[in-house]
């Protein structure tokens, strides 16, 4: 596990180096996330067809925690960061989250709520297409993907000699954090 961590750190820190080269930047913030994050966007065009970059997601809602998604996309009409691209992403981040452990028997039904720190670790692809829109080339970016976001938080806690179990898990890969499908608009601007 350590070594999957390193190794998303590094590819992230490879990415992010790019930036030196980079041509055209790209930040965008994804209004629709509010709901229960923050989300902001930063992408380098490499050349013509490839770019990187890195999403930063504050999560304050049921999950409170960071996580970072860095990320490289290939633009196959040789225009980027404009139109259609197919993206792979990478994904680390940290968690300090008050989960729900229940334990059930025949005579009781109990639960109780204590706060956990876990880490997350993954990946994702997924396709898009990104505007440029007006002279300033405003951005607006549209994308659909499937991401893998390892739910790491201990699955049981002892309560007074009783061991409970937590379905936070189901939460977290369905609307979570670590949800399967990983969608995204995002407006902002280019410079």
């Amino acid at each position: 596990m350590k070594t999957i961590k390193n190794t998303l750190l590094i590819f992230g820190f490879v990415a992010l180096s790019f930036s030196t080269i980079a041509q055209t930047q790209v930040i965008t913030f994804a209004p629709m996330g509010l709901i229960n994050k923050f989300r902001m966007k930063y992408e380098n065009v490499l050349n013509g067809n490839f770019t990187s970059g890195l999403y930063f997601n504050a999560y304050y809602a049921y999950f409170k925690g960071i996580r970072f998604d860095p990320f490289i996309r290939l633009y196959p009409a040789d225009k980027a960061p404009k139109g259609f691209y197919i993206q792979a992403k990478a994904v680390v981040g940290y968690f300090n989250s008050n989960l729900v452990y229940d334990y059930q028997d025949m005579v009781d039904t109990l639960s109780f709520k204590q706060k956990k720190n876990f880490s997350t670790y993954g990946g994702g692809i997924g396709i898009g297409y990104q505007f440029l829109v007006g002279k300033g080339q405003m951005p607006i970016d549209l994308f659909l993907g499937f991401q893998y976001s390892k739910f790491t938080a201990p699955q049981t806690s002892v309560y007074n000699g009783k061991t409970y179990t937590t379905s936070d898990d189901v939460i977290w890969y369905f609307t979570g954090p670590g949800s399967f499908l990983n969608c995204n608009f995002g407006i902002g601007f280019s410079f």
